[in-house]
């Protein structure tokens, strides 16, 4: 279910429905404004029971995985020179903003629990471990976010609301639901 702004909206028998009969879980969006212009979630993520703080994640329908920044895996406790923090050989094509010499950005690999919501009185879902790149996006800080612990949550998290979802950026909302078992 997407819902574009200002034009249909769920009304509450709509949202309700969501909730009760697909067991989805309100989650708050936030809006960054211009230049980004995007909407984004609270998470924390975990590593071996670790805790981040909340973070801000930017929603990416069109990323089919999950970036993080070193800020985000050092808030849950992981150090450079890691050895659960894994150097790999790919790196990030495209990570340039308008006007910026293009640079490739190398990528390291960890796994993250990933817990999104919890704020605004809202339910929190746990989405369940997964691996996540790590890498500085040039993006973080254009977006105004780079300053902190940050995450791009893609569709290898997403996915996991066992295929149903809804957004309704109309009502600042994400419905997710928690994984079910593999």
């Amino acid at each position: 279910l997407f819902l574009p702004p200002r034009t249909m909206a769920p009304d509450a028998t709509a949202a309700d429905a969501l909730e009760r009969d697909l067991k989805l879980i309100p989650v708050p969006l936030f809006f960054l404004p211009a230049p980004a212009g995007l909407y984004y979630c609270k998470v924390r993520l975990s590593v071996d029971g670790q805790e981040s703080s909340t973070l801000p994640a930017l929603i990416d329908l069109g990323s089919p995985l999950s970036i993080v920044n070193p800020a985000a895996v050092q808030s849950a406790g992981l150090a450079d020179g890691d050895p659960r923090l894994q150097l790999t050989d790919q790196v990030i094509s495209g990570a340039a903003m308008p006007g910026q010499p293009y640079n490739p950005i190398r990528v390291s690999e960890t796994r993250v629990a990933v817990k999104v919501g919890g704020m605004a009185g809202k339910g929190v879902v746990n989405m369940g471990e997964h691996r996540v790149s790590v890498a500085d996006l040039p993006g973080f800080a254009t977006f105004g976010i780079g300053g902190g612990p940050a995450m791009v949550i893609g569709l290898d998290v997403l996915a996991e609301s066992g295929g149903r979802m809804g957004l309704a950026v109309s009502h600042n909302t994400l419905w997710l639901r928690p994984p079910g078992p593999k």
